[in-house]
């Protein structure tokens, strides 16, 4: 037998003992424990703070370039198939596609009537795309889409807005409005539809006006029946009063069907001599159009040349003195 068996008082001695051993085996390896938890924790949060900061501009790099090409698909589907820009005037055909509105009835109006996007069958309606000009400018304006696509179109917004301010003026009574607007049509510039019957009207607007550009692009107009029905003897007064006021543009082309005798005119080279001097000369205060300074000049060298070669010698003076000339040669 043991001690324990003959001494109650120890034995209870050696349970307690027992009893509390474990809790104070516990309490170092909780506190061991704890202790490592406080000083690991920042340390963790320390490197997985340094990790964002090092991933971040590497990150959004790549949330910024999949919006950007999530950007360009949705402005790729508004894309005119014609004229492979951003529509300005967008409107949706039969065939489901989006299209610039002048493109698309350019393409239906000479008598194509098939998809310009798929080449199948397709009607002639078109209906007007609001939506798709809001959301295509609100692209633009963010900076949601960039590039050429987005700076093209930007570009067309500025012109279709200095358009919109010479309407404005022509509508207000500018004559000089008017024969820009009348240019632009005749020459389809400036995103205009080319229309010989748009360009004469506005032209015709400003020569009744007064205007000597005005009046030598109508008198065009007229003697070749542009826009409207051809009227010679009209289309002659015309450009002759705009060279008289002194319109080089005019001026130019008395000289041009003189030497040919067009249009009715005798062909008489000392009258074209006078109206390409005029242009060069500094007589013609209107020269707005480029190049016919250029055009009267190689057109005079051409008619010395030629009277030499035929032994007449060279016209000094010009053919008639400035004041013999009428207004209506016809």
């Amino acid at each position: 037998m043991s001690v324990a068996d003959h001494c109650p008082s120890f034995k209870r001695m050696q349970l307690d003992t027992a009893a509390h051993q474990p809790a104070m085996a516990a309490e170092p390896a909780k506190s061991v424990h704890s202790i490592s938890s406080e000083r690991v924790r920042p340390i963790v949060a320390d490197a997985a703070r340094a990790k964002r900061k090092r991933l971040g501009p590497s990150r959004d790099r790549e949330e910024n370039k999949r919006f950007r090409s999530a950007m360009d698909a949705i402005a790729d589907d508004y894309v005119c198939p014609i004229t492979a820009e951003l529509p300005l005037d967008p409107v949706t055909a039969e065939d489901g596609h989006v299209y610039e509105r002048a493109a698309i009835e350019r393409w239906l109006q000479i008598g194509r009537h098939t998809s310009p996007a798929t080449n199948l069958p397709m009607g002639t309606r078109l209906l007007s795309a609001h939506q798709v000009r809001s959301t295509v400018e609100k692209l633009v304006r963010t900076g949601a889409i960039t590039g050429d696509k987005a700076d093209r179109w930007r570009e067309h917004l500025e012109r279709e807005a200095e358009v919109s301010e010479w309407r404005r003026r022509a509508h207000a009574g500018d004559a000089s409005a008017m024969v820009l607007l009348g240019t632009w049509h005749l020459c389809g510039q400036m995103g205009l539809e080319k229309s010989h019957e748009k360009g004469f009207r506005y032209c015709k607007q400003a020569a009744d006006l007064g205007s000597v550009c005005g009046q030598a692009s109508a008198g065009l107009c007229l003697v070749g029946g542009k826009g409207t029905e051809a009227n010679v003897t009209q289309g002659i007064c015309l450009v002759s009063a705009a060279a008289a006021a002194g319109g080089a543009f005019a001026a130019n082309w008395l000289g041009e069907w003189h030497v040919d005798g067009l249009y009715g005119l005798p062909r008489d080279l000392a009258q074209a001599r006078y109206w390409f001097t005029k242009v060069l000369n500094g007589s013609c205060a209107t020269t707005r159009v480029p190049g016919y300074r250029e055009r009267a000049q190689q057109r005079l060298a051409a008619l010395d040349l030629d009277e030499a070669e035929a032994g007449k010698g060279a016209a000094a003076g010009g053919g008639v003195e400035e004041g013999s000339v009428a207004a209506c040669p016809v």
